[in-house]
């Protein structure tokens, strides 16, 4: 299995301008694409009207959120190494 990076900090923040000393890192890059990715979904989406369904389709929806994300951050690290097609 391999491990999975979080891109790191979203919206880092420091109290001290140069420094890293009493950061506040919130959320990941990875949650951050997760989140916009699972924007796109549940906009192009229509919610289940059986309430019986909304938990699996909720969980498959941030499934998806999150491969989407991973894929994100994996085309990320790729260019930074060599230009996109």
């Amino acid at each position: 299995m391999s491990t999975f990076t979080t891109g790191g900090p979203a919206f880092p923040r420091s109290e001290k301008p140069d420094s890293t000393e009493g950061s506040d890192e919130g959320m990941s890059l990875s949650d951050y694409f997760a989140a916009a990715a699972l924007t796109g979904l549940l906009a192009a989406k229509e919610y289940p009207m059986d309430d019986s369904l909304a938990d699996e389709w909720a969980r498959q929806n941030a499934i998806i959120a999150y491969k989407m994300a991973k894929a994100m951050l994996d085309i990320r690290e790729l260019s930074m190494h060599e230009p996109l097609p």
